[in-house]
């Protein structure tokens, strides 16, 4: 199954609300994904491999809130 980038921000949204983990707002979110997105493709990886980095990424990303 492809992901596009809203996809993969709504599935962030998501697990957040469902944990209940306090992470960074959601426009901090949003722009931190894009950001790993954006980074995995100047990496020279395709799309779909560059969604996948990026939420890998973004899943990895200590809470500042612990």
């Amino acid at each position: 199954m492809k992901f596009t980038l809203t996809m993969l921000i709504l599935y962030i949204e998501t697990e957040t609300l469902t944990r209940k983990v306090r992470k960074m707002s959601n426009l901090n979110n949003e722009i931190l994904l894009e950001n790993l997105f954006e980074e995995a493709l100047e990496m020279g990886l395709s799309e779909e491999v560059a969604e996948e980095w990026a939420l890998e990424k973004f899943e990895d990303t200590p809470n500042p809130w612990d």
